[in-house]
């Protein structure tokens, strides 16, 4: 369980730095760019790692979110 909590806080993190990005910030030219990167390899990196079954915890993620 320790595990998966890490990997809900990288994601939750990933998409909180994606939303700033968008709806609130709107940095033009290569400040946007990586802050909407580095908010795509947080979720990446939350989905897969320490994770023997990648996609049954994707789905376990938003399942327990709902």
């Amino acid at each position: 369980m320790k595990g998966q909590k890490i990997n809900i806080m990288l994601v939750l993190l990933g998409v909180i730095i994606i939303f700033l990005e968008f709806n609130h910030f709107m940095f033009g030219g290569i400040l946007g760019w990586l802050l909407t990167s580095l908010g795509a390899i947080l979720i990446i990196v939350g989905v897969f790692y320490k994770s023997n079954n990648s996609i049954g915890l994707l789905l376990e993620m938003i399942f327990g979110l709902l």
